[in-house]
């Protein structure tokens, strides 16, 4: 089942895998959009009655705000010590805006309630910050992939996600394809499933378990063209980039628009840290791979001129893509 949900000036896209009733799905999704709603009354530095925004016009005081503020507030520190302040929502135009985390540590939270729920196999894709969880379903040993599913959604921010599918009229946002049916791609467009990524390792069409979420990065300049592809069972993916918006990420280091590099991609197990990762990635460009390889399991891709970098599992020597180390 598919869900697009309208909200933080973007589409939040639902896609259920579990062999459930559509009511069942739909009582399970409730309280998940309920929560990406309140997100947005709460973070929102475009409304003028949240709490972020009492605290850029320094109404607020840090210490009287909700838990769930104070907790982006502490992980909005720890990803500002982490990147060497290349991530700063302190110190960017306009003051305090923690969007750079929040959008990935939201759609985090949202998979959270439906796990709770009773969902397992799902995943969720705020504006190309993607949560997977459970793969698309089990499979056993031999079993043939199941049909490549594209989703197409038109949102305001960025797409990083985007492959052209036969037959489609439109540029999709997100693919989740089964490895198997990757010949079923356009002419150009040939991934190579990147081996031992989080949650999975070795060929996805032969192992025994839960089949993962494949998803496609998309290269800067070609919109029609993927970088690599992440092979994600259980797993947070985030990417920043100039793909829709142009250079709208600023270094906070000296207040001009980022250049280290044109498209950044993380890869791991926090949504809100991959997200403020991609994002300072996109600011500091190769020097901040080592903030990646210091991080167990994590992974990032980044595009600097025209060369692909890569390191951790994810994209490993069966990608294609050059170690950036």
């Amino acid at each position: 089942m598919i869900h697009d949900e309208q909200v933080w000036g973007t589409v939040v896209s639902f896609d259920v895998r579990d062999d459930l009733p559509t009511r069942a799905i739909r009582e399970a999704l409730d309280p998940a959009i309920a929560w990406l709603h309140k997100v947005d009354v709460v973070f929102s530095p475009f409304r003028e009655d949240s709490v972020v925004s009492g605290i850029r016009r320094g109404e607020r005081g840090t210490r009287s705000v909700p838990a769930d503020v104070r907790d982006v507030l502490k992980r909005c520190e720890r990803a500002r010590q982490l990147t060497d302040g290349y991530f700063d929502p302190w110190n960017v135009p306009g003051g305090f805006d923690p969007s750079g985390l929040v959008k990935g540590w939201a759609a985090d939270r949202a998979a959270d309630i439906l796990e709770r729920a009773g969902l397992r196999h799902f995943s969720v894709n705020a504006g190309g910050d993607v949560i997977c969880r459970g793969g698309v379903g089990s499979t056993t040993s031999g079993a043939t992939s199941r049909t490549p599913v594209v989703r197409t959604a038109a949102w305001g921010g960025e797409s990083p996600w985007v492959v052209q599918p036969p037959g489609d009229a439109a540029p999709s946002a997100v693919v989740a394809v089964a490895p198997g049916q990757v010949a079923d791609w356009p002419t150009g467009m040939v991934p190579v499933v990147a081996q031992d990524s989080p949650g999975h390792s070795g060929d996805a069409t032969t192992t025994s378990g839960p089949e993962p979420w494949v998803l496609g990065i998309r290269h800067p300049d070609d919109a029609a063209a993927i970088c690599a592809t992440v092979s994600v069972v259980s797993g947070c993916i985030a990417s920043s980039g100039t793909y829709e918006r142009g250079e709208h990420v600023s270094d906070p280091l000296t207040g001009r628009p980022a250049t280290g590099a044109r498209a950044a991609t993380v890869v791991g197990r926090d949504g809100g840290l991959a997200d403020a990762l991609a994002t300072a990635l996109l600011v500091a460009g190769r020097e901040g791979l080592s903030w990646i390889a210091a991080l167990p399991g994590w992974s990032a891709l980044i595009v600097v001129g025209d060369q692909t970098l890569a390191v951790g599992p994810a994209f490993g020597p069966a990608s294609g893509v050059r170690n950036g180390r």
